[in-house]
């Protein structure tokens, strides 16, 4: 299964209504790398972050055009849906995700 992560420009704001989106990277066969369940695994994703940022990527802008973005408008900000970082729930068990590390 190939991954294609796409976003529209104006969907790609920040909370402050700054738009994001720079650039995106070639297709990434995440199964090939990470194994078939790679969605599903537990514990941290960090080393497929990772890996994703050292993949090629290809800007969509350059530094003269984003001087010249306008901030996202009312609605768009309105119908944003703000990414904040994964809370642990309430029976969250350390040696639970010790005992189902991803080897």
């Amino acid at each position: 299964m190939t991954v294609h992560v796409r976003a529209t420009m104006p969907l790609a704001v920040n909370g402050k209504g700054e738009r994001t989106l720079r650039a995106y990277s070639q297709p990434i066969h995440l199964a090939a790398i990470f194994g078939p369940r790679w969605y599903a695994r537990r514990g941290d994703s960090y080393e497929i972050a990772e890996f994703v940022d050292v993949v090629k990527h290809y800007r969509l802008i350059d530094d003269t055009v984003l001087q010249h973005l306008r901030p996202a408008d009312e609605m768009v900000l309105a119908t944003t849906v703000h990414q904040r970082e994964w809370q642990a729930p309430d029976n969250f068990d350390e040696e639970q995700v010790r005992r189902n590390e991803n080897k």
